[in-house]
């Protein structure tokens, strides 16, 4: 297990925190936008045209994934030449036990072949990430408090990193001086930093070295807070983090250009954050928590707050934006939603849980997982089809 001291850094990085908490919301520097990538030109696997808002409601079941009753879908993410979706399927034993274990599959799209499973072992379901080319996974313990309540917790320390296409774990990182249970963990998209938190501790990996690349504290004006989720931005630079006591921010972990800080103070009024999600563009910041779904405009000078609303209490969530950003996909304990951020609309509604979901590369199928092992593929249809 790779290990690591903490001296002077987490101490530079908690007067910078509390400078910027210190008498409610402060915004040093919004974080740059983006121009987003162009979303590829993939060979359609099924007959029919990428989402858009307007068209949202026209879609429809394409294909299931899997048989179903071999346990949940924990965390999903396709291949970049959309051919292949990965998913981690998670068995739950006794809640009181709090016994997880957790199984990599990856299904061919076209024909829903089952192309590999591998058992990875104990895992919490709070703390699992798929990078965005499905290339890496990453898995802690889950030392959430919701998580826990439910038995999706697990006991072991520190966080490991899979290959899924080697089928092998690739090293196994301490998450704190005391190798305490992880409480939140994430994946750039690129799949080249792993971060990983144990309490109010952060850290960031390299994933091609399995060496440390940045490391910090946070402690909020009231004292410490455990870090309860986390997501990188789409170039890997800045980093969302939330608390259990619902304050939300994002900075530029590496220090490299600006020192901006964009922050939510919510005072808890938002609940303990479950998942997060942060646009292509950044420009957009989607948050589900306890309490509902939250989305934020990142380029407001003050806290503009896009989309609020209230969800069936859940111990999980899952949050995915499409590659335009123009789509969100969310999925709770109750059910699962596409909303088209701009117009603040909820556009598709599935009455089924998931905790799981994702969108194609081309943004041309929606994906979501459900509470029995089965990952559900949606498209727009061509007309007539």
């Amino acid at each position: 297990m790779i290990a690591k001291n903490r001296l002077l850094g987490p101490w530079l990085l908690i007067l910078s925190t509390l400078a910027c908490q210190i008498g409610g919301v402060r915004i040093t520097e919004p974080p740059p936008p983006l121009t987003p990538a162009p979303t590829p030109a993939l060979s359609a696997l099924f007959p029919g045209r990428p989402w858009t808002p307007g068209e949202a409601p026209l879609g429809q079941e394409m294909t299931v994934l899997g048989e179903g009753g071999e346990g949940l879908v924990a965390a999903l993410a396709f291949t970049p030449d959309g051919r292949e979706v990965v998913a981690v399927l998670a068995k739950v034993g006794s809640p009181h036990r709090g016994l997880v274990e957790g199984e990599l599959r990856r299904w061919r799209v076209g024909d829903g072949v089952l192309l590999g499973r591998v058992e990875v072992g104990s895992l919490g379901l709070a703390t699992v990430a798929l990078d965005g080319g499905a290339r890496w996974l990453a898995v802690g313990g889950g030392g959430v408090g919701p998580a826990l309540e439910a038995g999706y917790a697990a006991s072991f320390t520190g966080v490991r990193l899979w290959d899924v296409r080697r089928g092998e774990q690739r090293f196994e990182v301490a998450t704190g001086p005391y190798s305490e249970v992880a409480t939140g963990v994430a994946l750039s998209r690129d799949g080249r930093w792993l971060a990983t938190a144990e309490g109010s501790n952060w850290d960031v990996w390299s994933t091609a070295t399995g060496k440390i690349a940045s490391l910090g504290a946070v402690i909020m004006g009231e004292g410490a807070s455990d870090i309860t989720t986390m997501a990188f931005g789409p170039s890997g630079i800045w980093l969302a983090l939330a608390t259990e006591k619902g304050r939300v921010w994002m900075e530029e972990w590496t220090k490299k250009a600006s020192r901006g800080m964009w922050t939510v103070e919510s005072g808890g009024e938002i609940g303990a954050p479950l998942a997060m999600a942060v646009g292509p563009a950044r420009r957009r910041l989607a948050v589900v928590t306890t309490e509902g779904l939250f989305v934020w405009d990142l380029q407001a000078w003050v806290n503009d707050e896009r989309i609020r609303q209230p969800l069936p209490s859940t111990p999980l969530a899952g949050l995915a934006f499409s590659p335009d950003g123009a789509l969100l996909a969310v999925g709770t304990a109750g059910r699962w939603q596409v909303w088209a951020v701009e117009r603040r609309e909820k556009v598709l509604e599935g009455r089924e849980g998931s905790y799981a979901v994702a969108f194609s590369p081309d943004g041309r199928l929606p994906a979501w997982g459900d509470l029995e092992g089965r990952v559900h593929l949606w498209g727009i249809p061509l007309s007539g089809e």
